[in-house]
């Protein structure tokens, strides 16, 4: 009898970060709030900034952050890049942080040259890019990494841009990042891949 009554008092003494809900989504500015009451292991859905990984302040680029208390200050991983979207571009665009885990990028609709470009490379980060449009499509990178393998003419220094002319539709080129600077071609398909610097 001791221990049944000893197990309900445990149980509902719990301590408040056993409960594992999941609030949201919501803005930055409702952490705290109405929208997680900073609970140890508290989890919400944000539309924060997304630009770093770390990042539950921000509400500038709208991007869905998954962010968790810490005990100290909410800690958040992008949600934008978990699973593969097709984002389909028609001027030249930077990819947010937040997007560069698996997603894939097109130049459909495109009137002419467009360059994306990728953020500094981080662990696990990848992304997928698909001509659709028969136009030049570029992929650039940051100034302080390098694109490299067999599939592409590689680029001579750190900073420099791949390219495809367009004239063959849907083809693709992967990137990988695997550290050290470097972006791997996991793949490419269709028509060549060049150095464009």
């Amino acid at each position: 009898m001791r221990w049944g009554l000893l197990l309900a008092t445990l149980l509902w003494c719990a301590p408040a970060w056993a409960v594992d809900d999941l609030l949201g989504p919501c803005t930055a500015q409702d952490l705290g709030g109405t929208c997680g009451d900073r609970r140890l292991g508290q989890r919400a859905l944000v539309y924060a900034d997304g630009g770093a990984d770390t990042d539950c302040t921000q509400n500038t680029a709208n991007l869905l952050t998954l962010c968790t208390f810490n005990g100290t200050s909410w800690v958040g991983t992008p949600v934008g890049g978990s699973t593969s979207a097709v984002y389909d571009k028609t001027t030249s665009y930077t990819v947010p942080t937040a997007l560069a885990y698996g997603n894939v990028f097109t130049n459909l609709g495109a009137a002419g040259t467009i360059k994306i470009t990728l953020p500094l490379g981080s662990a696990g980060m990848s992304a997928t890019f698909l001509v659709l449009a028969s136009q030049v499509l570029q992929v650039d990178i940051n100034a302080a990494d390098q694109i490299l393998g067999p599939g592409i003419t590689t680029t001579d220094g750190a900073g420099n841009f791949i390219t495809n002319d367009g004239t063959v539709l849907y083809s693709s080129v992967v990137l990988t990042f695997v550290g050290g600077g470097r972006w791997i071609v996991l793949s490419t398909t269709g028509g060549e891949w060049l150095d464009g610097e």
